[in-house]
């Protein structure tokens, strides 16, 4: 059974690191950059800067000063606006400094090594969806997003769509 990371449950409409596959990077598309109000964990609301991605279920990134540094190296110019369409690569970095603590965050690679197309993200955890065998049948990344998107009108993984259907037999039940 997939085990749920904490941070998920508290912020679950912002991608962290919690939406990587252990030691695995991400390549995506950068499609707008805002400034927009974001909630914390204790519900305090304060203005961000937040990278939305063109890839279907990306959920959006509240980009720090770390990243938006290394966004302008890599997009050669200080202006947001230049950034659309610039393709990143993200990854998991457990070893970021936050005050005195050393904790997990995402990080911009300063150029993208990986090839091949897009993932294509679940929309309910953010990580990539991946290929996979059910029923005796092997099924691609893609056909499992189309499936889910066709039952749930969003991009699913595997585990994510089997928690909407226990949640719908749930309340169905109910």
């Amino acid at each position: 059974m997939p085990k749920t990371h904490w941070k998920k449950l508290h912020n679950p409409n912002y991608f962290g690191c919690w939406c990587f596959e252990e030691g695995m990077d991400m390549v995506l598309t950068i499609r707008h950059v805002t400034q927009e109000p974001v909630k914390d964990e204790n519900g305090r609301q304060e203005q961000c800067m937040v990278i939305h991605f063109a890839e279907p279920g990306a959920k959006p990134l509240i980009c720090n000063k770390t990243n938006a540094k290394m966004l302008e190296k890599l997009c050669g110019s200080a202006y947001i606006e230049d950034w659309a369409g610039t393709k990143i690569q993200l990854y998991a970095d457990h070893n970021v400094r936050f005050g005195k603590e050393r904790v997990d965050g995402v990080r911009i690679r300063p150029r993208v090594t990986l090839s091949g197309p897009a993932p294509i993200l679940c929309t309910d955890c953010g990580k990539a969806i991946s290929g996979g065998e059910f029923g005796g049948k092997a099924y691609t990344a893609a056909q499992i997003a189309g499936i889910n998107q066709k039952r749930y009108g969003v991009p699913l993984c595997a585990e994510c769509s089997a928690k909407r259907k226990e949640e719908a037999d749930h309340d169905a039940d109910a």
